[in-house]
C-alpha cells in the first residue's frame, strides 16, 4: 500500500498509520478513490481480488478494474455530493 506517497499530504503520521491499520485489518476488498476515481490506496484483499496483471492497483482508473456501471454511479454521485 502506497498511502503515504498518495494521501499522506496533510495527514499526520498517526493518521496515516491509522489509516494503513484500518485497510489491513479488513479481510474485505477496500479500496481508497480520489474525487477523479483513481485509485490511491488498496488492502491486501482488494488486490487479490482485482490485480490480475500483477501492476498494482495504486493509480489505476476505477473503471479498470470493476466493470459495474451502477456502482460506478453510486460512487460518482458519492464523490459529487461530498458523501462518504
Amino acid at each position: 500500500m502506497i498511502v503515504t506517497e498518495h494521501i499522506g499530504n496533510g495527514l499526520q503520521t498517526a493518521e496515516i498509520g491509522l489509516l494503513e491499520a484500518m485497510l489491513n485489518a479488513s479481510r474485505e476488498s477496500v479500496l481508497l478513490v480520489d474525487t477523479a476515481t483513481r485509485i490511491v490506496a488498496s488492502n491486501s484483499a482488494a488486490r487479490i481480488a482485482f490485480d490480475r496483471t500483477g501492476s498494482g492497483l495504486e493509480q489505476r482508473r476505477l473503471t479498470e478494474i470493476l466493470r459495474d456501471a451502477d456502482l460506478h454511479s453510486a460512487i460518482r454521485n458519492a464523490l459529487d455530493h461530498g458523501e462518504t
